[in-house]
């Protein structure tokens, strides 16, 4: 198994061990970042195939389902563990809980019994933008020429975003086909997010007044996943617990384009479910890392994802020169929560701009492979930013 993943993963959370009945104590964010991940079967699997057996109505259902508090539970009482947290994953089967980090030999004897599938570190990831202080505009030069060129809004695609909340009542939201869900419960103040109203804005606003944001694909049918929260100092995080939820409700909606503004550690509980994207036919859109190499990162390097990387209309030197890598626009004038107006920055926002930008794409030909999608994209922004696409 993964236990050489644990030891070299996040540090020690101390917690106090329950010696007769394991208990399950909910932690903040801060509370659980150096837990681990329990992942073992779900015993209901087979049941779900044959569309039988407890647990597969309502998704309430499903979570409270005693027969999967049994399990953990006796598998904490055996170690002597403190469950922080569990949650069950539809799509890959399995049931998940997060505990303190037992001693060394406890670990070693969880990682030989049978009735677990892995061990891994309950990962915290970050959101990548902020607020720009450039002069940018409403409209960026390259993306005028896009979509005149593409006069395709993104009509009957769908598209998953996993971010903080966004603010529905915005004007020039109201008249958009946003869906949203929350897999972060009560973390931060979704009232006060921007940043995913932000990337959300580039993509499905509709303007109210001449003066409002022009998403790039206003009909394209977005569905907001709630995964991620702003902390305190206004910082975009997530955390394996709440990425993995919002993960397993995409893998339901088999969306077009899932876009992923964020980067992290590699997360083997992640990379399962963003395998089941992959292998529907999702095309994702990341946030380039320059911290991480692309197989060290969520999500690696394979097909059907591309990191967005955000240049200045007058390309950096910097930029690299990688074929896994497309280059948008680094500053953009989006939404903000209370109705408002941001010039916002970084490669979270370049990569909204770039998952509606393949949603016109698709809309304009149907024919088109995510393959295909790509390599129009590249293309057209290989002729338009020109020698930074050199090979």
């Amino acid at each position: 198994m993964l236990l050489r993943a644990i030891t070299t993963g996040l540090g020690v959370l101390l917690l106090t061990a329950c010696s007769v009945q394991p208990t399950v104590d909910r932690r903040s964010a801060e509370g659980m970042a150096d837990a681990v991940v329990i992942v073992i079967e779900d015993p209901r699997a087979s049941l779900r195939r044959i569309g039988a057996g407890p647990g597969y109505g309502l998704p309430s259902a499903y979570a409270d389902d005693p027969l999967l508090k049994r399990r953990s539970a006796a598998i904490a009482r055996d170690y002597d563990l403190s469950i922080i947290d569990e949650w069950p994953l539809r799509n890959l089967g399995v049931h998940c809980f997060a505990i303190e980090r037992p001693s060394a030999a406890v670990l070693a004897a969880i990682d030989r019994d049978e009735r677990i599938k892995w061990l891994q570190p309950f990962n915290e990831f970050a959101l990548q933008s902020n607020q720009s202080t450039t002069s940018a505009t409403s409209e960026n030069c390259a993306l005028c020429q896009f979509k005149a060129q593409f006069d395709s809004p993104g009509r009957n695609i769908t598209i998953a975003v996993i971010d903080t909340a966004v603010d529905t009542d915005h004007p020039d939201l109201r008249r958009s086909s946003l869906v949203t869900r929350n897999f972060a419960g009560p973390r931060g103040n979704p009232d006060e997010e921007d940043h995913g109203t932000a990337v959300v804005g580039l993509i499905n606003a509709i303007p109210s007044t001449e003066h409002g944001v022009d998403g790039l694909a206003p009909a394209a049918r977005v569905h907001l996943l709630r995964g991620c929260w702003q902390d305190n100092n206004a910082q975009g995080r997530c955390n394996t617990l709440t990425l993995a939820l919002a993960l397993d409700a995409a893998v339901d909606l088999a969306p077009d384009i899932l876009n992923l503004s964020l980067t992290g550690r590699q997360d083997r509980l992640l990379d399962e479910l963003l395998g089941k994207l992959l292998a529907n036919g999702t095309l994702v859109f990341a946030a380039h890392d320059e911290q991480r190499k692309a197989e060290e990162r969520f999500p690696a390097r394979q097909l059907g994802v591309v990191y967005a990387y955000g240049v200045e209309e007058t390309v950096a030197a910097s930029a690299p020169s990688d074929p896994n890598v497309l280059y948008a626009p680094r500053h953009a004038l989006s939404l903000a929560t209370m109705g408002g107006y941001d010039l916002v920055s970084g490669h979270s926002i370049a990569t909204p701009q770039l998952a509606a930008m393949a949603a016109r794409l698709m809309e304009h030909d149907a024919s088109r492979s995510r393959a295909d999608t790509i390599q129009t994209l590249k293309d057209w922004l290989k002729d338009y930013y020109g020698a930074l696409f050199a090979e």
